[in-house]
């Protein structure tokens, strides 16, 4: 009797096993993610944590405010004023990147600190202007890196003589709400 009460109760209660879940990852031929995608991902994000680590480790002393870096020789005039102005209450640095307009290529590179006023003579023409802040400066080749934003004046910014006045430009690199330069978000260099 005792006998038949231990099998009544057996097959009453619920049996457990260790099957997993129907809407967990499951892995194998027919399995709903492949191992080599789960192990590719994992990877990337190695790749990615590790880069960025390094990133940091190589930041570089930044440049004066106006110490200008020229990609181009001395044989255009410089003679447009660029005024470019930091606000104190900014914490990261600028740089102001400027490319010829029609060809793309590098004309001038201008590092700002934050509460300082770059003034520069560029030579007449018109420009894209590039506008890079971050803490963590890598020099000219990569800038701010990861850490940094980037943003691309819209309109090509002219340098140009009107009878015998230079007309040249004042920026100030902290946008305001309602600003008029308008920017874009740009990829980083």
């Amino acid at each position: 009797m005792r006998e038949r009460g231990r099998q009544a109760h057996a097959a009453q209660a619920p049996r457990w096993n260790a099957q997993a879940p129907a809407a967990s990852l499951r892995f194998g031929a027919m399995g709903t993610v492949p191992k080599a995608l789960v192990i590719g991902i994992a990877m990337l994000l190695v790749f990615l944590a590790v880069r960025y680590l390094l990133e940091f480790r190589r930041t570089l002393p930044f440049p004066a405010t106006g110490d200008v870096h020229w990609y181009i020789g001395t044989e255009q005039p410089r003679v447009a004023r660029l005024t470019l102005r930091a606000r104190p209450s900014s914490t990261r640095y600028s740089v102001v990147l400027l490319d010829d307009w029609a060809t793309g290529a590098p004309v001038a590179m201008i590092p700002v600190r934050a509460g300082e006023t770059a003034v520069t003579l560029v030579p007449l023409g018109r420009y894209r202007m590039t506008i890079a802040k971050g803490a963590d400066w890598q020099g000219p080749g990569r800038l701010f890196g990861v850490g940094g934003s980037n943003r691309v004046v819209v309109d090509p910014m002219a340098f140009y003589r009107r009878g015998n006045q230079v007309i040249g430009h004042e920026i100030d690199l902290e946008v305001p709400v309602a600003g008029n330069l308008e920017t874009a978000p740009a990829l980083p260099r």
